[in-house]
């Protein structure tokens, strides 16, 4: 496959994530006045999609496959984001919120590793069917 295909495809995935990202962070922007929630369930469920995606296009031999490079590089990269993360755990930290800046890394960082383990777990039930 061509390169310039292989743009096309990332790009597609990735305005598409982006997209998604946002809507998640303004229908929970209301909800969560302080923390960055919208984020935060972003990095977890982009998490969880890796796992799961990767692992079954690993089993079926389809890594470096067009869909693989729109769902994991494109959507995903662009639905998780941990730029935003980290401007809004600095945000919180130089607002003097120490407590809810580490609150915001334990559970980006830890929630989104098991969030990958579990759907690679996930992956591997299914193809066990």
């Amino acid at each position: 496959m061509s390169t310039s295909i292989n743009f096309i495809c990332v790009a597609f995935g990735g305005a598409a994530g982006a997209c998604l990202r946002y809507a998640i962070t303004m229908m929970l922007s209301g909800h969560a006045q302080r923390f960055p929630a919208g984020t935060l369930v972003a990095n977890l469920l982009g998490a969880l999609m890796a796992g799961l995606i990767v692992t079954w296009f690993w089993h079926r031999g389809l890594l470096g496959s067009p869909l693989q490079l729109v769902l994991v590089v494109g959507f995903l990269g662009g639905f998780t984001t941990f730029s935003a993360f980290s401007v809004e755990t600095l945000r919180l930290a130089e607002t003097g919120d120490l407590p809810l800046a580490g609150l915001n890394i334990a559970l980006n960082v830890a929630g989104s590793l098991l969030a990958v383990f579990l759907g690679a777990w996930l992956a591997r039930m299914l193809l066990a069917e």
